[in-house]
């Protein structure tokens, strides 16, 4: 756990990659992917970003 946030748990995640035997970016799409699912079938949601809108001085 890198980080306990007011409202998430940031996780840091390291690994070795052989680039002679594929490519950084490919495989850290995987862990990252397999990650993300591992945690869905344990059923542990994911934060969504929220943002609100203010419309000031609009017609009403």
């Amino acid at each position: 756990m890198k980080e306990l946030a007011a409202s998430t748990v940031n996780l840091e995640v390291r690994f070795w990659v052989d680039s002679r035997r594929g490519g950084f970016l490919a495989t850290t799409s995987t862990v990252t992917q397999g990650i993300k699912q591992a945690l869905e079938q344990a059923n542990i949601e994911m934060p969504t970003d929220i943002y609100t809108l203010v419309f000031r001085n609009s017609p009403s």
